[in-house]
């Protein structure tokens, strides 16, 4: 499967984005529902990425993109709701695809990991945004 992401690529991407054309992160996989749940959580109660950050879906084969914003997302923030659901659709008729483990890539690095501890580095992609909730920064935006 390695082989072919590196000649096909991966059918999605979830980027932060810092001021609208920053790329500070990025999480590849084949599922957009997969990679969605790694940041859901941070939309429960209405919570959002904080200006200047923006969290975008990107589907890969078209490069179309879709904001992630809290209607994307039940309240408690545990589910998708059907208007992300809609919206992928929209762009990728075959949407419903088998999983793996994602590709985690710090864009300034160009660091890669693809291993167990992509869940990890997954956390620190989480943190890297602001939450209305949360008001955690990385690092690398003090």
């Amino acid at each position: 499967m390695g082989l072919l992401n590196k000649f096909l690529g991966f059918r999605w991407s979830l980027y932060v984005v810092k001021n609208g054309n920053q790329l500070a992160y990025a999480m590849h996989e084949h599922s957009a529902l997969r990679m969605v749940g790694y940041v859901m959580g941070y939309f429960a109660d209405g919570g959002k990425p904080v200006e200047p950050w923006s969290l975008l879906l990107n589907f890969n084969h078209k490069h179309q993109t879709i904001a992630l914003r809290p209607e994307h997302f039940t309240r408690d923030g545990e589910n998708v709701t059907s208007v992300l659901i809609q919206e992928i659709e929209a762009v990728d008729p075959g949407w419903e695809v088998k999983g793996g483990e994602p590709v985690f890539e710090e864009a300034a690095t160009k660091n890669v990991s693809r291993s167990a501890s992509t869940r990890l580095e997954a956390s620190t992609f989480r943190r890297c945004w602001i939450t209305s909730e949360s008001r955690v920064n990385s690092p690398s935006t003090q």
